[in-house]
């Protein structure tokens, strides 16, 4: 049974100690659904189901319930301690990914499964990787919004945060289609930084990817595999697949 945490927020109660926040893409906006429940309802885990009413990445905070990027980080790191949480992993696709990724750092959580995540809001890194734009995700509307709040753009780039977070979430698993262009070229920004392992998938699949790697059991692996073997299991595949 669901509980109704906010407008935007629902929360699935599991039977152990592990929360698993699933931030859902700008998909949901058009959809109304929240990502991740068709994948995840049966699971022991417990799991806080998380959408937006704007293509913002969650800068704008969760509806009704937060305004701001800390104070999201700190309502997240309240909810898990109020559930008694001892395990706590980040979930997301596309722009959920990089909502994941980032709050994962600022929350320090132990690990994130991003699947295909966007890796960066910012127009002058989009234009340096010459990465094609995703539709319906224009960067334009991060610089519009911190335009109207008097603020410098925040959290632009994921492969900065990683690097001045090095330590701050143990495992980050970044699932990408290796078949789509902007896919890889976000992905391999990622590649090299701290804590992260990029792992190609021989896909063109930018929406569907996350439930084959459900069918395949790549997510139930993360999500059940203590976190020093899981970070084992990622550097052994990521390793298996870099060049000579």
């Amino acid at each position: 049974m669901l509980e109704t945490i906010g407008p935007d927020a629902v929360f699935q109660r599991g039977q152990n100690d592990h929360l698993v926040v699933v931030f859902s893409s700008l998909a949901t906006i058009f959809t109304g659904q929240y990502e991740g429940m068709a994948l995840l309802r049966n699971r022991p885990e417990h799991v806080l189901y998380l959408r937006e009413p704007v293509a913002l990445a969650f800068h704008t905070g969760l509806t009704g319930l937060t305004t701001t990027i800390p104070e999201t980080v700190e309502f997240l790191n309240y909810f898990a301690q109020s559930i008694g949480a001892t395990r706590r992993s980040h979930m997301g696709a596309s722009s959920g990914g990089y909502a994941a990724i980032l709050y994962g750092l600022l929350c320090r959580v132990d690990d994130v499964f991003a699947v295909n995540p966007a890796t960066f809001v910012s127009e002058g890194v989009q234009t340096r990787l010459s990465c094609p734009p995703r539709e319906h995700f224009p960067l334009s509307a991060f610089r519009d919004h911190y335009d109207r709040t008097g603020q410098p753009l925040a959290h632009g780039d994921l492969s900065d945060e990683l690097r001045e977070r090095a330590g701050a979430v143990k495992v980050i698993g970044v699932h990408y289609a290796a078949n789509d262009e902007t896919d890889r070229i976000n992905a391999c920004h990622l590649t090299g930084c701290p804590d992260t392992f990029t792992i190609a998938h021989n896909s063109d699949q930018h929406v569907l990817l996350t439930f084959a790697l459900a069918e395949q059991g790549v997510l139930n692996h993360h999500l059940v595999t203590p976190l020093d073997q899981l970070r084992s299991d990622y550097r052994a595949l990521a390793d298996q697949q870099a060049p000579a």
